[in-house]
């Protein structure tokens, strides 16, 4: 299973290798732009918790091109680690779980918690996106490790994911609906972007066996 269209980090690279320059003239080092997306993703809450679905949005769209600049960033300069690396996709996680946690503390969603979206809890959808993003991290991971090569597969990858959170999530200033749904396909699309990545691993283990 190949995947080789283009991915959407590739649609905003002008934007990403602009911001990366303009930091790297402000002095900031890779590993700070990581640890500065992961503080800013924990704001998250906050700004769901106070209704500011604008302000939710555009901190999730920063976090999107942040998670793209510190790469950058590593690249033009040289400073490519592996520390680096590993701290970007640890904070990377954390950063995840705390923008699906969001959805749960929103006040005109706390109702919502029990309340069934296509036959399943909303909290349960919360709990699935979570799974569903960890999972895609993990199975390219453990792919790559066992030498299946490049597994950068699927519907949805990060950048993909924070942007339907993105604008869905301010979206919902004008119905609350738009960002409950948008956290829903977020977790299916997530889901299926694993088990595209199982499916790769698979098929290619296979291919090497015979």
């Amino acid at each position: 299973m190949n995947d080789n269209r283009p991915r959407l980090r590739t649609i905003f690279h002008p934007i990403v290798n602009s911001v990366a320059v303009l930091l790297i003239r402000l002095h900031l080092t890779p590993n700070m732009v990581t640890i500065l997306g992961a503080l800013l993703a924990t704001m998250t809450p906050f700004l769901m918790g106070s209704g500011e679905h604008i302000l939710f949005g555009l901190i999730v769209f920063l976090v999107g091109i942040l998670d793209g600049v510190d790469g950058a960033i590593a690249r033009i300069t040289k400073k490519t680690t592996k520390w680096g690396g590993f701290l970007d996709s640890t904070l990377d996680r954390y950063g995840d779980c705390a923008i699906l946690i969001a959805y749960l503390i929103n006040p005109m969603m706390a109702p919502l918690g029990q309340a069934e979206v296509l036959s399943i809890q909303f909290r349960v959808w919360v709990c699935i996106a979570i799974i569903g993003s960890l999972m895609v991290s993990y199975t390219r991971a453990k792919s790559e490790a066992i030498g299946v090569g490049k597994c950068d597969i699927g519907i949805a990858a990060r950048s993909e994911r924070l942007l339907i959170l993105s604008i869905t999530g301010a979206l919902g200033v004008i119905n609350e609906y738009i960002t409950i749904y948008g956290l829903i396909a977020t977790a299916i699309l997530a889901n299926i972007t694993a088990l595209q990545r199982i499916a790769h691993t698979y098929s290619t283990l296979r291919r090497k066996i015979k």
